[in-house]
């Protein structure tokens, strides 16, 4: 990778990779729970729902979230009735049904973490994306609501944006990522591709498929670990950031 792409990916990250730059953005909601259950429960919803215009998104997961009480896995693992809440194309009863799965799923397995990781925690990135595979069918099996766009499969080729989002909060640990689950390599984790990031992508040579899809989130990772093998990722929210924010100052 050329040097000067390395140096603004540098200075990108040292400038924008700051917690108080977060908002408005879900994963400020997330952060609001310290209890590490709930706060993946959280991750989950929010990650879900992150679709559309910020502003929206957030109405729409604070409404969710405060129909949860302070602690959200409790509620959802108690069984109590979810208030159905519509966020553009997912409709209540979509909500209603997607946070009763998520409460069977709390009651056979503890917690989401302990659904994903199953036997073994994921040590590389085609375990990962093999072990998403897994907790997808199992959470649209629990749901009722299939596969759709809530719970994408990465074997269907898309790229999974919403997915990698929740597992970059989850797994990376610094003053913007959560870093619960440890087990997990950040060298496993794959680029969430939204528009802000295929958009820096095509702009800089960096991937040369043409839509922002699973391929394409491999191949920029792929790039962004000759920059830094052991934590490609952590270029995410910053660039994002700067392409949502443009220049500080």
């Amino acid at each position: 990778m050329r040097q000067d792409l390395i140096s603004f990916l540098e200075e990108t990250y040292r400038s924008y990779h700051l917690p108080e730059l977060i908002s408005p953005d879900p994963l400020e909601v997330v952060r609001a729970y310290p209890d590490p259950r709930d706060a993946e429960v959280a991750a989950l919803i929010c990650s879900a729902y992150a679709y559309g215009r910020v502003n929206q998104i957030l109405k729409a997961l604070r409404a969710i979230m405060t129909s949860l009480g302070p602690s959200p896995h409790e509620h959802l693992r108690a069984g109590k009735a979810p208030s159905g809440v519509c966020h553009r194309f997912t409709s209540r009863e979509d909500t209603c049904r997607f946070l009763n799965g998520i409460g069977e799923l709390l009651r056979r397995y503890g917690s989401v973490k302990g659904a994903f990781m199953g036997e073994e925690p994921p040590s590389n990135r085609e375990e990962l994306i093999w072990a998403l595979e897994g907790f997808a069918l199992l959470l649209g099996d629990l749901t009722g609501l299939g596969n759709r766009f809530l719970m994408p499969l990465p074997s269907g080729g898309g790229a999974c944006k919403r997915w990698f989002l929740m597992l970059r909060w989850l797994v990376r640990r610094d003053s913007v990522d959560l870093g619960l689950w440890s087990e997990i390599p950040a060298s496993a984790l794959l680029v969430p591709m939204d528009a802000h990031m295929f958009r820096f992508a095509k702009s800089f040579g960096l991937v040369k498929r043409s839509s922002p899809d699973l391929k394409a989130a491999k191949e920029l990772t792929d790039r962004l670990m000759e920059v830094d093998p052991w934590d490609p990722v952590r270029f995410d929210f910053s660039i994002t950031r700067r392409g949502i924010l443009g220049p500080l100052g």
